[in-house]
């Protein structure tokens, strides 16, 4: 009985001790995926700008 409360003790620490971090390639595919947006949003905006010149000369 002692040793089986022991081991389940034992048990219970060592999976509190694992912190879970989030895997390097979710966080590889997030940072992508923002450069991604940042770009398009950039050529976007360029366009946007082209477009107003563009009425503003007719």
């Amino acid at each position: 009985m002692r040793l089986l409360f022991i081991s389940f003790i034992l048990l219970f620490i060592s999976g509190c001790m694992e912190t879970p971090e989030l895997s390097p390639s979710k966080e590889v595919i997030a940072q992508d995926q923002i450069k991604s947006n940042i770009t398009e949003a950039e050529k976007a905006k360029e366009e946007y700008i082209k477009l107003q010149k563009q009425r503003s000369s007719e």
